[in-house]
């Protein structure tokens, strides 16, 4: 229940337009936006407004984003000084949340629901394809709830060349202490 939408044809006042084709929007719905720094991108959704206003009746006042917001936020910092296409694709149990960047731009960013590792191979290379990008040059770079050996990972290693597991390089974070666990890195990023 998100749009990202290019900063120059973006309007507060047309953000139910932007959601309109992908997600059922009600009368009662809040719609929020956030800007992604130094992409002249918008990212225009529908929060979850009870989880917020219950969150608002335990500490008070915050500031809320999209998870795909602080996702991209963190994956273009972690990369300043990449040149060459990478993909990052967040793995949890039936979703998958992917972003394309190159050159420091963001090129692509969705979120799938998936039953199978089929499906989730499926989306990934229908995506790169659109992308006209080459399985041999760029870089996949999977976490969330994956390892190596694991099914996802071995099917992906067939068609894509470059795949590693990704893990974060943020020293706040006791990522060692972590061993059998999956990283949640929207969450880790927002802390």
């Amino acid at each position: 229940m998100f749009a990202l939408v290019p900063k120059p044809l973006f309007n507060n006042e047309e953000l139910p337009n932007y959601l309109k084709f992908n997600a059922k929007i009600m009368a009662n719905d809040l719609i929020a936006y956030d800007e992604i720094p130094n992409q002249e991108i918008m990212n225009v959704y529908i929060p979850y407004t009870n989880v917020n206003n219950y969150i608002f009746e335990l500490f008070g006042e915050f500031e809320f984003k999209h998870s795909g917001t602080v996702l991209i936020n963190t994956l273009l910092n972690q990369n300043r000084t990449l040149s060459e296409a990478v993909c990052y694709v967040q793995v949890s149990e039936r979703e998958m949340e992917m972003m394309v960047m190159s050159d420091k731009k963001l090129l692509f960013y969705n979120q799938f629901e998936y039953k199978n590792k089929e499906d989730f191979l499926y989306y990934l290379l229908f995506s790169l394809e659109q992308l006209q990008m080459d399985l041999e040059k760029i870089q996949l770079k999977l976490f969330g709830a994956i390892e190596e050996g694991d099914p996802i990972y071995d099917l992906c290693y067939q068609y894509i060349k470059n795949v590693s597991v990704f893990v974060p390089s943020a020293s706040s974070f006791p990522l060692e202490q972590l061993e059998n666990e999956s990283i949640d890195f929207s969450i880790l990023s927002s802390l």
